[in-house]
């Protein structure tokens, strides 16, 4: 049976940027940017990448880049999130942003930014269809061996075995997530289904778990006003501190400090 993947949008939004655009650059969710004038640089470990005017760029989850931006730009940009990708395969395989170049069939739906709550069905469809063929384009666009590639094979059993465990989660990040109860959503003894889980996954069921709460908390930060203390109980953490100690364990900064960085065309 072919496994489940879809691309949950969290933000799709166009903005002016400026001298203001300066941001590090790390976190749980993959972007796809558009910039409509010249000015705005991403800057990763491999130097500079201009951001030419027209062309459409995909950053992955968990890259590490800074922005600069010279001038005002008119700015567009898709957050969303692979549900079903795992973590591991992404910090193997997808350590840089690809430049898709120019996606003219994008460019009717990406005009018509923002989308959000209040858009009307077709519109958000549509949008979700441009993350996903984003998403393609920037998998078919990377290099893998062969090695790889049958190792992700192997893997690919054990994914559809634990793959209730990733939905329940999905769906449940407020909600005590022990293994034991994760197992029993997959029919496993407890030490089967967190061996199976590491071969699927990467990493044991309380990192994912973690993992997935983070990401969650992330897009809650950047997208609302909620206070730090409600985020921290939405997403299942029994309280501020234990949630800013795992916040800043993964993605290296407080919860606070990754609000203050700003919502302006992230």
């Amino acid at each position: 049976m072919p496994r489940v993947l879809h691309c949950r949008l969290l933000s799709v939004q166009t903005v002016v940027i400026d001298q203001r655009w300066r941001y590090s650059l790390y976190d749980p969710f993959w972007r796809l940017y558009r910039n409509r004038d010249g000015g705005g640089v991403l800057i990763g470990e491999d130097g500079e990448v201009p951001m030419e005017p027209g062309d459409c760029l995909v950053l992955p989850a968990w890259s590490r880049y800074r922005t600069r931006c010279n001038g005002a730009v008119r700015h567009d940009f898709f957050h969303f999130d692979p549900i079903g990708l795992p973590g591991s395969w992404v910090r193997a395989h997808c350590l840089r942003l690809v430049r898709l170049g120019r996606c003219p069939e994008w460019d009717p739906l990406i005009d018509q930014l923002p989308i959000d709550d209040r858009s009307d069905w077709q519109l958000q469809l549509r949008a979700q269809a441009v993350a996903c063929a984003a998403l393609a384009a920037y998998v078919m666009s990377i290099s893998e061996t062969q090695q790889s590639a049958s190792a992700d094979d192997a893997r690919s059993g054990d994914r559809d075995l634990i793959m209730p465990a990733v939905s329940w989660i999905e769906s449940h990040l407020r909600d005590p997530l022990p293994v034991d109860l994760l197992a029993d959503r997959c029919g496993m003894h407890r030490d089967r289904f967190t061996r199976t889980f590491m071969r699927a996954i990467g990493s044991p069921p309380a990192r994912h778990v973690a993992e997935r709460r983070i990401a969650a908390a992330a897009h809650l930060l950047i997208s609302t006003d909620r206070p730090i203390d409600e985020i921290a109980t939405a997403i299942g953490f029994a309280n501020r501190y234990h949630f800013s100690r795992v916040f800043r364990r993964i993605l290296g900064l407080a919860p606070a400090s990754y609000r203050r960085q700003g919502r302006f065309g992230r």
